[in-house]
């Protein structure tokens, strides 16, 4: 218990420079969140419920902030947020957003500017610090996607974490999240980062560039279908 603490404490911490608030609830939801799609000038839909057979209410372009109000999960196992956005296209009433169309991170532009082995080196320094927590590798290879990958970014850098540390850091979508947008704004060839665990290397938590300089999660495509994941999907088994 003590050091299931102290894991969560330090989490806490590493993501207080993002300004996002935690709602004190059974789980925990970011206060804060920005719209993004894979599609270069791409809309959100903002729906009356959390549902795509829901009505759409309005719509918000990538880079849109916005206050999360709740979250609610449909019967295909989405995570929806009921959201007030905070720009011109606000509807009435609070309206739901699906959780692969956000990030929780704002546009990398608002990340501070260092060099890619700085951005190397905090990253790694930030993933130690969690307690139990080692890095058994980190790889910087071609990212292997094509059609609407974004241009010139076609590498990724891969971190494989051991120890009991390594749940508490793949529990902690916010961590990861602002750990890939420091290393993708300040690494200029680098379009995905990814998490995995040393005894589950086929599962990884993957983070990519998106249109409007944003950085999310990318969303799980099932493993026995033909067609290759697009940008934004990765395989989970």
């Amino acid at each position: 218990m003590k050091r299931l603490i102290t894991s969560l404490l330090t989490i806490a911490s590493l993501t207080a420079t993002l300004s996002i608030g935690l709602t004190q609830r059974a789980s925990a939801i970011p206060q804060r969140g920005w719209v993004s799609t894979t599609v270069e000038g791409g809309v959100a839909n903002l729906r009356s419920g959390p549902s795509t057979g829901t009505q759409t209410q309005a719509t918000a372009a990538n880079g849109s902030p916005f206050s999360i109000v709740r979250e609610q999960k449909d019967s295909a196992g989405y995570i929806w947020y009921q959201v007030n956005l905070t720009s011109s296209v606000t509807p009435a009433s609070d309206v739901w957003l699906r959780s692969d169309l956000v990030s929780l991170v704002a546009p990398i532009a608002a990340q501070p500017q260092i060099s890619c082995d700085s951005a190397i080196a905090q990253t790694e320094s930030k993933i130690r610090s969690v307690y139990n927590t080692q890095i058994s590798a980190r790889t910087l290879n071609d990212h292997g996607y094509t059609g609407n990958a974004p241009s010139g970014r076609p590498d990724s850098f891969r971190f494989v974490l051991a120890n009991e540390g390594a749940k508490s850091v793949l529990a902690s979508p916010v961590l990861m999240n602002q750990l890939s947008a420091q290393l993708i704004e300040s690494c200029p060839t680098v379009g995905l980062v990814a998490f995995s665990t040393a005894s589950d290397l086929t599962n990884n938590a993957a983070y990519g560039y998106m249109p409007g300089r944003i950085v999310r999660p990318f969303d799980c495509k099932t493993s026995n279908v033909s067609v290759g994941p697009a940008w934004g999907e990765k395989v989970c088994f």
